[in-house]
């Protein structure tokens, strides 16, 4: 007969940091529905009427990722942004 143990096994734990933030433009006016793209697809948002955007990104706090924004279907932005979710950060499109 069998000891009656209990086998485990543990699958790894993906971390996601719930990343948020506005873009602007150069004036300092929020961009109502610019699309942000993380790592080509990995995480994607739209921002508000507002130009705020919230999204979880499976990626660890600090973690440094590739960003495009695009704007009317056209990129106009692809920039490193490091995942924070103390600080909103502000995105200005130039």
């Amino acid at each position: 007969s069998g000891n009656g143990g209990i086998t485990f096994q543990l699958e790894p734990v993906t971390p996601n940091t719930h990343w948020r933030g506005t873009v602007l433009d150069a004036k300092g006016n929020a961009i109502p529905n610019a699309i942000l793209d993380v790592e080509s697809g990995l995480a994607r948002d739209t921002t508000d009427r507002n130009g705020n955007f919230a999204l979880p990104v499976p990626k660890a706090t600090g973690e440094r990722v590739q960003v495009t924004i695009f704007v009317n279907q056209q990129p106009v932005r692809t920039s490193s942004f490091v995942l924070t979710e103390s600080i909103p950060t502000q995105i200005t499109i130039e």
